[in-house]
């Protein structure tokens, strides 16, 4: 019998008793004689009391067969378990709603700074000083750590190149203040290293110079409504390719190797 069913059974001796008690002490007064409730046609109490006995104890004999059985235990087991599943779900709700308050003032506070993005970009170059940046200790991490091969962004969606480049001033060398170029000791130290380096470069992607890319996006600063996306490759993309002295991989649909290897063979080197 678990405590379901002790605990029952403790209960109705408890009441059991308690009805006795009060029973015992309430008193009818007849003149001036106090007579106990008990005193009063004992026989027509004790056959309440039989009466009553008979049907309390099936009564109670159902509930503790209930409350010992399995079945009755499985149900309040599911109950309690339903009770903490949607307990749980309800904290999942919570939580997504909360992820997607946070994900919508991400959002915002993007838009906002995309907002005359040249503007802002401009405000962030004047203070990219690079002065932390440290070629050497990048090539020999990576030396170190048995790597055949580097590859780093030479020039991301944003437009800015981390080179320089006769042929668009938004660069890390004209158009920042680090005034010079970035990839340049960087390639040296990774190729003295006996490693390769290489570049990633978005053609298809430009925010900033006239005519690059925008993705699937409409136009949000007015610099991107000018020139158009053949001349832009034609006259930045492309050339800034060509300025490079190690392979370049673009952001071309299907097959960017062959890219690669075009620029490979204009150079003459794998590397």
């Amino acid at each position: 019998m678990d405590g379901v069913a002790t605990g029952f059974i403790v209960l109705m001796i408890a009441l059991g008793g308690i009805s006795a008690f009060v029973a015992d002490i309430l008193g009818y007064k007849i003149g001036k004689k106090r007579l106990s409730l008990w005193h009063i046609r004992p026989k027509y109490i004790a056959r309440a009391s039989v009466t009553i006995t008979g049907m309390l104890i099936p009564l109670i004999t159902v509930l503790l067969l209930a409350a010992s059985s399995a079945e009755f235990r499985t149900w309040v087991t599911r109950g309690r378990k339903a009770v903490q599943e949607l307990k749980q779900k309800e904290d999942e709700v919570q939580a997504k709603n909360t992820l997607l308050r946070e994900t919508n003032q991400s959002l915002k506070s993007s838009q906002d700074l995309l907002t005359n993005s040249k503007k802002k970009q401009d405000e962030l170059a004047e203070k990219f000083t690079a002065a932390k940046y440290d070629p050497e200790a990048w090539a020999r991490l990576a030396a170190d750590a048995g790597m055949k091969y580097v590859v780093i962004t030479a020039k991301h969606h944003d437009g800015f190149a981390l080179y320089d480049s006769a042929h668009s001033d938004w660069n890390a060398v004209r158009g920042a203040a680090a005034k010079r170029d970035l990839l340049a000791p960087l390639v040296a130290a990774v190729r003295k290293r006996g490693m390769k380096f290489g570049a990633y470069y978005s053609q298809s992607q430009d925010w900033i110079n006239r005519g690059g890319g925008k993705g699937r996006d409409q136009p949000w600063d007015e610099l991107q409504k000018q020139g158009d996306f053949d001349t832009y490759l034609k006259t930045i993309a492309l050339p800034q390719v060509r300025e490079t002295s190690f392979p370049v991989c673009l952001k071309v649909a299907r097959d960017p190797p062959v890219f690669e290897r075009r620029h490979q063979a204009a150079h003459g080197r794998a590397g």
